[in-house]
């Protein structure tokens, strides 16, 4: 996923964390985590967080219901705080 600082201060270093709610309609709780480094203003930086580990091998991260948050720590000092997070069959 493609992180970008649109502010006018370097960010520090952060997390991104997946955060897996269903699996095949059952509820369930899996998180996965990975650094987000610091980014200078106006720079973008792509981040690869893996869900192998948190899923059964024969589902596809597509096919479940999960949420993307960015800084979920909230360490960053943002202008908007409300444009950190994702959401993916959450309906």
């Amino acid at each position: 996923m493609e992180i970008i600082n649109e502010g006018k201060a370097a960010s520090k270093p952060c997390r991104v964390e997946l955060a897996i709610r269903k699996i095949n309609g059952v509820a369930v709780t899996r998180t996965a985590t990975e650094t987000i480094p610091a980014i200078d203003p106006g720079k973008a930086e792509w981040v690869t967080l893996t869900a192998s580990g948190i899923l059964p091998a024969a589902i596809s991260l597509k096919d479940t219901t999960f949420r993307l948050i960015a800084d979920e720590t909230r360490i960053v000092s943002e202008f908007d705080e409300d444009n950190n997070e994702t959401w993916h069959n959450s309906n």
